[in-house]
């Protein structure tokens, strides 16, 4: 056990920047991301509006791009990974498509990768913000029936955006607040 020695609130943990202002927490990856950008070369890189490319539509072997280094691909797609998970919810699908590709990346794939980044630096001052006043769940639900170009699965992408949840709901109280199924069952999957 450790003790805590009293020296204020956290403000860096772990890459993430944690800023209390006007009874919100905002928190943040600019340094982690910046530093990232300059680690993978992609400082200088020209920013974009999305995080990947609509018109694209990758695939295991595409039978023209080339293989490239898997050690750096897998570097790049956990940094995106991380940001993903702690602060960026905006660039989980993006990155969950190109994770994919971890085992045999070709440079069709690390170009996605990059787009990601590029994305990143355009969007570097995104922040999540935590109220503490308002009671909110919020969620979002998409599918893509047979998407998939290597074995024609079907994905299901759901985000849920809360505070202030009571964690004794039970399902009947989760069912009459959500028309979608899909939302539903997203829904019952985060608290189960």
């Amino acid at each position: 056990m450790f003790q805590n020695e009293g020296h204020g609130s956290a403000s860096l943990l772990l890459g993430c920047k944690c800023c209390l202002w006007k009874d919100c927490i905002w928190l943040h990856q600019n340094q982690y991301i910046e530093s990232k950008l300059r680690k993978f070369g992609l400082k200088d890189a020209k920013p974009v509006s999305t995080p990947a490319d609509c018109d694209v539509k990758l695939v295991s072997d595409d039978k023209v791009s080339k293989l490239t280094d898997q050690v750096e691909y897998q570097s790049m797609v956990g940094s995106l990974l991380y940001v993903a998970l702690l602060t960026r919810p905006d660039i989980a699908q993006a990155v969950g498509t190109v994770a994919k590709f971890c085992l045999k990346p070709t440079e069709a794939h690390k170009t996605a990768v990059k787009r990601i980044f590029r994305y990143l630096k355009k969007t570097e001052n995104l922040a999540l913000k935590y109220t503490k006043d308002k009671e909110l769940i919020v969620g979002f639900s998409d599918a893509d029936w047979g998407g998939d170009l290597n074995d024609r699965h079907s994905t299901t992408y759901f985000i849920i955006l809360y505070s202030k949840i009571d964690t004794n709901i039970t399902r009947s109280q989760v069912l009459p607040m959500h028309n979608s199924l899909g939302l539903m069952s997203a829904c019952l999957s985060i608290f189960w």
